[in-house]
């Protein structure tokens, strides 16, 4: 049976050889994750941009942004991304312009939106669901690959009880088409149980490996930028290092009003302390190599 690739893995990049090897003559981003709005209909407390309250994108700003850029797909996230008033809009430019969407979100709000049908696929943080026992919609989109996310916390203690009720949810909606479980990225102290993260099939298990990327150049923003809802650019959505280090003034890479600066490529050096694209940018460190000893021997 063919494995299918679905979880975000250097494995994905094997199908971008040609656009890495010419990363640092003529860099063109595949992907970019874009934060629409600071605003959310919940506050949890594990969400690592939890109590912002530093902005929100303009359709025009984005249109231009991606533009310029020309990626071949987007990520849309928040806070909670359906609260931006022209969601509908921004799905529609993108359809019309050949570049494939993904969606993270709560769930609160999809019925208001006539366009979801547009998007390539859909993930939905079930966190209320599973812990407080809150309702939730899954929309029926044919055609549109739909997930579910639980993101595992200090206070989730019963994983039997927590993976039953992801199974029960998932067989009453046919249309899920897997179920991811994810630590704290927040929490060093939290992790997810052994009895899980041995799981395969329907569920993707997404554990943290601290890995230190340590004064050496980080590719991954040259690929997949992310724009934040605030208008900077970084290289990546990070841990909580990262996170932290964004809040002192001008550690942002560029803003959404200078998108030509992810055109040009320049050595971008980062000392992370838990490097989220550890793997990747390991793998195009590979590709990019000047000589490999003994190349042939594999």
């Amino acid at each position: 049976m063919t494995e299918v690739i679905l979880a975000s893995k250097p494995t994905k990049l094997v199908r971008h050889i040609d656009k890495i090897k010419n990363l640092k003559i003529k860099p063109r981003p595949i992907m970019v994750d874009i934060a629409l709005t600071s605003r959310c209909t919940q506050n949890c407390e594990f969400c690592y941009v939890k109590n912002r309250e530093d902005g929100e994108l303009k359709l025009e700003d984005i249109i231009h942004f991606l533009e310029v850029v020309k990626p071949l797909s987007i990520d849309l996230a928040g806070g909670e991304p359906t609260l931006w008033k022209d969601l509908d809009k921004l799905l529609e430019w993108c359809y019309d312009n050949n570049i494939k969407t993904g969606l993270i979100t709560n769930g609160a709000r999809l019925k208001d939106f006539k366009n979801l049908h547009l998007l390539d696929w859909l993930r939905i943080s079930v966190n209320n669901y599973v812990d407080h026992k809150k309702e939730i919609y899954i929309p029926k989109l044919p055609g549109v690959y739909i997930g579910i996310m639980y993101v595992w916390h200090k206070d989730s203690k019963n994983a039997q009880k927590i993976t039953w009720r992801l199974f029960k949810l998932k067989m009453r909606n046919p249309e899920i088409k897997y179920m991811k479980i994810t630590e704290d990225f927040t929490d060093r102290t939290v992790h997810i149980p052994n009895v899980l993260a041995d799981w395969g099939h329907p569920f993707i298990i997404e554990t943290t490996i601290p890995r230190r990327w340590e004064r050496r150049i980080c590719y991954i923003g040259w690929l997949k930028p992310y724009l934040d809802c605030s208008g900077k650019v970084y290289f990546c959505t990070g841990n909580i290092e990262p996170l932290e280090r964004r809040k002192k003034e001008g550690s942002e890479f560029c803003t959404i009003y200078e998108p030509e600066k992810l055109l040009e490529y320049f050595d971008f050096k980062r000392d992370c302390q838990r490097c989220e694209n550890y793997g990747k940018n390991k793998f195009i460190d590979m590709v990019l190599a000047d000589h490999i000893i003994h190349e042939e021997f594999i």
